[in-house]
C-alpha cells in the first residue's frame, strides 16, 4: 500500500507530478528529475509527518496537498518506483503513460491527525 495527499474525492490532477502541476511556483533552484514523479509515502503516518513539517515552514497544506491523504495500492506495471524509501518514508514513482489512480484510492484520511480517534477514518 502506498500514500499520497488528495482531495477528498480523488480526482487525476491529484496525481500529476509536481513540475507538471498548473500554476506550480515550487522553486527549488535547478529542476530535478525528481520533480517529474509523483511523491508517495509508505504510511499514513509519515504522510502526516510530511504535512505537519509543511505547516511548520509555514505552507499552506490545504492548497498543496488537498487536506487529505488517499491509501492506494501500487503495481508493477504503474511506472518505475524508488526500491527504498527515504529516511522520511518517502517513495518516487515514475509513472507509466496513461496510467490512472484516482479511481484506485481506497481511503481517506485527514492530513493532520484529528485529535478524536475516531474521526480518524474520512470515507472508503
Amino acid at each position: 500500500m502506498a500514500f499520497r495527499f488528495v482531495h477528498n474525492k480523488a480526482t487525476e490532477n491529484d496525481f500529476l507530478p509536481l513540475m507538471k502541476q498548473p500554476g506550480s511556483t515550487e522553486s527549488r533552484g535547478a529542476p530535478q528529475c525528481s520533480n517529474l514523479a509523483l511523491s508517495f509515502f509508505v504510511s499514513l503516518k509519515k504522510a502526516r509527518d510530511r504535512v505537519a513539517d509543511l505547516v511548520s515552514r509555514g505552507i499552506d497544506t490545504h492548497v498543496r496537498t488537498g487536506g487529505y491523504v488517499g491509501k492506494l495500492e501500487l503495481i508493477t506495471s504503474d511506472g518505475h518506483l524508488s526500491k527504498r524509501p527515504n529516511k522520511r518514508g518517502h517513495l518516487n514513482l515514475f509513472q507509466e503513460e496513461g496510467v490512472l489512480f484516482a479511481d484506485r484510492v481506497t481511503e481517506y484520511h485527514n492530513a493532520i491527525a484529528p485529535k478524536n480517534k475516531e474521526a480518524e477514518h474520512v470515507a472508503s
